[in-house]
C-alpha cells in the first residue's frame, strides 16, 4: 500500500539512504499524484540532498493539493532560507504559524531571520564589494558571506569596547 511505501521511504531517510528514499517517494507520487504527503516526503529528501529548487517544486505541488500543509510551509521556509529568499522564508513561517499557533519553532525562525536581515543590512555597506566577492567565491554562498560579515563586525565592536575601556580608565 501507499502508507507502506511511505514508511519504507521514511526508513531509508532515517538511514541516510537518500537516493533510495527519493526513488520510493517518486513511486508513491507515480501511484497517487494527488496525495500531498508523497510530494511532501520527496520534497524533504530533495532538501536533504541539497536540491533546493526541486524541493521547492515539490512543495508547490503539496500546497496546490493542500494549501494549509504545515510541514510543507515549514519546509518551504527552510528551502527559501537556503535559496537566500529570506522574505519568502519569513512569509512561509508566518503562514505555518497561522496553522499551528502554538508552534515555537516557527516563531523562533521568524525572529532569527529578522535579526539576521537587520544585522546583515546594517553591516553590508561596511565591507567593500571586492572583499565580499572574494569571501563569496571561497564559500560559494551568500549566507556564508553574511555570517562572516556579521562575525567580523561583532568582533570589531568587541575590540573597540575593550580599547575604549582601557583608554577611558587609563589602564
Amino acid at each position: 500500500t501507499l502508507t507502506d511505501l511511505l514508511a519504507k521511504g521514511s526508513n531509508y531517510m532515517m538511514q541516510n539512504q537518500l537516493t533510495s528514499a527519493h526513488n520510493v517517494f517518486s513511486k508513491v507520487i507515480e501511484l497517487d499524484p494527488n496525495w500531498a504527503e508523497g510530494w511532501n516526503k520527496r520534497a524533504t529528501v530533495l532538501y536533504m540532498m541539497g536540491n533546493f529548487e526541486l524541493s521547492q517544486n515539490d512543495i508547490d505541488m503539496v500546497l496546490s493539493l493542500e494549501k494549509r500543509h504545515f510541514g510543507a510551509l515549514s519546509g518551504q521556509g527552510l528551502v527559501q532560507t537556503a535559496l537566500q529568499n529570506y522574505q519568502k522564508a519569513i512569509d512561509s513561517y508566518i503562514e505555518a504559524h497561522k496553522i499551528y499557533p502554538s508552534s515555537q519553532s516557527t516563531l523562533q525562525m521568524i525572529e532569527q531571520l529578522n535579526i539576521f536581515l537587520i544585522i546583515y543590512a546594517f553591516t553590508l555597506p561596511l565591507y567593500p564589494g571586492v572583499w565580499r566577492k572574494k569571501v563569496n567565491k571561497k564559500y560559494n554562498n551568500d549566507t556564508a558571506t553574511g555570517i562572516v560579515i556579521i562575525f567580523t563586525t561583532l568582533l570589531c565592536c568587541i575590540l573597540w569596547v575593550i580599547y575604549f575601556y582601557f583608554k577611558l580608565f587609563q589602564l
